[in-house]
């Protein structure tokens, strides 16, 4: 009954919206999907035991081409949703729920049917800890590709498969992280008919092509055992970018970690008394920005230069997203892993010019 109550409120939302904003476009999306927790380490058998079940929720905004870079990803739909999941295993996993910011990028569309891929991300909270993630509020990530069919005028059948990720980035362990595999299946609802046009632009040529970018970042990790000590970490991170078009940026860069859990590590190890510079660590890597309005999508994949803790081997992995303020200032979120295990989420900021 909750649902229905949800569904019908969110229905009066949006249409009082788009009575408000003539010109806007909004619909409303709902669907179920049917799959499985992904079993990624040996140690999660236990907590594998049913399908998982779970229902999402969303209200979007149709782009037409008010700003060219919606022309640029083929006309993107984006805004938010509610995710409810029975994860299969009630005595030890429990549902979780989440509220999240998505975008949608259709690879193929005309007036019947398209396809299109779906980035979502935001908060989730777990009913229960366990030995897969061991704190109750985490990342919510899922990655979809789906394919709608267009039923009767505003109504559309919605039909995909996806990927869901549950992970705290090791601010508390353990931090395994949870991975659902699922299909799904629902109705979208468009609150206007396609009497909107979509705008074409001429795009305009590119007034720099060179970036630096300097971003610092700090957060939390928690070393094994699990329910252990809390350590501060931080980053300094230099950045070239080449910027190759609107949406794309390739570069080099160059990282300072300072990371006081390897205190700990190092003392293992055998050193005696480590010191500051002992802990540092020294990093090159190659990134990709994806550039969708303000946001940025950024990926570095890096070999550190010097590092005297070896655990973790010569190679790290950094995904961000990126935020742009006003022309040189950034918000920055990023999540550094190594051999695709999650090391530590980081909070902060970025400064940036172009040439």
């Amino acid at each position: 009954m909750k649902y229905i109550s949800i569904l019908f409120i969110s229905i009066v939302l949006i249409n009082n919206i788009t009575k408000s904003q003539n010109k806007d476009k909004y619909y409303i999306e709902s669907k179920f999907h049917y799959g499985f927790i992904a079993q990624h380490r040996p140690t999660m058998n236990d907590l594998i035991k049913y399908s998982s079940k779970s229902i999402d929720l969303l209200i979007g905004k149709q782009t037409f081409g008010k700003k060219y870079w919606e022309q640029l990803y083929r006309y993107p739909s984006y805004g938010i949703g509610y995710y409810w999941v029975d994860l299969g295993n009630p005595s030890m996993l429990g549902n979780a729920n989440a509220l999240y910011f998505f975008v949608n990028i259709p690879v193929f569309y005309n007036n019947k049917y398209s396809i299109d891929y779906n980035m979502a991300s935001g908060l989730s909270y777990l009913q229960k800890g366990n030995k897969a993630i061991g704190s109750h509020f985490n990342v919510y990530v899922n990655f979809s590709t789906n394919i709608k069919y267009r039923l009767y005028r505003n109504l559309w059948i919605v039909s995909g498969v996806g990927a869901t990720h549950f992970s705290n980035g090791a601010i508390k362990m353990p931090n395994l992280g949870i991975n659902l595999l699922t299909y799904r299946i629902g109705f979208k609802y468009n609150f206007k008919n396609d009497s909107i046009k979509n705008i074409v632009h001429d795009i305009p040529k590119l007034k720099n092509k060179n970036q630096i970018k300097i971003t610092f970042g700090a957060g939390i990790k928690e070393m094994k055992p699990d329910g252990g000590h809390q350590y501060f970490v931080s980053s300094y991170v230099l950045d070239y970018c080449r910027i190759l078009n609107h949406k794309r940026r390739i570069g080099l860069g160059f990282d300072f970690f300072h990371d006081n859990s390897l205190y700990k590590e190092l003392e293992k190890e055998g050193y005696i008394n480590p010191s500051a510079n002992d802990i540092r660590r020294y990093g090159l890597h190659l990134s990709h920005e994806l550039t969708i309005s303000r946001l940025s999508i950024i990926f570095h994949l890096g070999i550190y230069l010097k590092s005297k803790w070896k655990e973790q081997g010569v190679v790290y992995q950094r995904a961000a997203l990126n935020y742009r303020l006003v022309d040189n200032l950034h918000l920055n979120i990023s999540l550094k892993t190594y051999k695709g295990i999650a090391d530590y989420v980081e909070f902060g900021f970025a400064y940036s010019f172009l040439w």
